[in-house]
């Protein structure tokens, strides 16, 4: 399976939505990258939040085996966030990052997660100070270790606020293909960049520098009719297959498949 997108991440945070109002139960660390969330829905169902750092977040009603023993990460976030109520779950920006909102009593936290390479699992006070990261690590831009300020990674292109000028500038500027400059300048990952190029009906190896006005803007009216699908939450999720094997989840059929 391919690492989850900007876009999957917006189609799985729309799903999420039906966590708000959760309590947290327990929190078990059941892998060095594995946290498990056990929520208590207001009407009294269970269901637990399965996050894997750098990789993906999920929720399902499926049991998993838990240590007898908590990790000191474990500890720490049950210590601030056990018994808080689930605000709201937003995706930062476009970015691979999912912002989980608890509050408990007069306090406010963040469990921000990171599901890009390299990502993180953190905890953050309602002075957006650090509590405590899953891993600690020191960026060039910042450094993710207790009682440090959070710093989101830089930021990339939010094709839901970007103008026509601007994305004919970071086309035009690229000088790579098409289908790179979508799928790596913009965020949109190499599936979306794909279907994005088919339905505007542009070759997907055409040198962006080398791109007439009447490409850029066929390519830039493709990817609104494309994003009003996220805008209105209009999701059919597609299985792929091949041979019994699943090859693919995506929020709807596309026609790369």
């Amino acid at each position: 399976m391919r690492e989850l997108s900007s876009f999957d991440i917006n189609a799985v945070v729309a799903e999420l939505q039906e966590l708000i109002g959760s309590f947290i139960d327990k929190v078990y660390q059941i892998d060095k990258e594995d946290l498990l969330v056990k929520l208590r829905k207001p009407q009294g169902d269970k269901v637990f939040l399965l996050i894997r750092s750098g990789s993906f977040i999920v929720s399902t009603t499926k049991s998993f085996s838990t240590p007898k023993k908590p990790s000191m990460f474990a500890m720490i976030l049950r210590k601030h966030i056990e018994n808080g109520r689930i605000k709201s779950v937003e995706q930062h920006e476009f970015d691979r990052i999912v912002v989980i909102t608890v509050v408990k009593g007069k306090d406010v936290f963040r469990l921000i997660i990171e599901l890009f390479s390299n990502g993180n699992i953190v905890l953050v006070d309602g002075e957006g100070k650090i509590v405590m990261p899953l891993k600690h690590q020191v960026w060039a831009h910042r450094t993710v270790k207790p009682k440090e300020n959070y710093v989101f990674p830089p930021a990339q292109p939010n094709p839901f606020n970007l103008s026509y000028k601007d994305f004919a500038s970071l086309i035009k500027k690229s000088g790579r293909d098409l289908v790179r400059t979508l799928a790596r300048d913009m965020g949109f990952g190499g599936l979306y960049a794909e279907e994005i190029c088919a339905r505007a009906g542009v070759e997907k190896n055409m040198v962006t520098n080398e791109m007439g006005d009447e490409n850029v803007k066929r390519v830039f009216e493709t990817l609104q009719g494309f994003l009003k699908a996220f805008k209105e939450k209009r999701f059919e999720p597609v299985v792929v297959k091949k041979d019994d094997e699943i090859l693919e989840v995506t929020p709807f059929p596309l026609r790369v498949y």
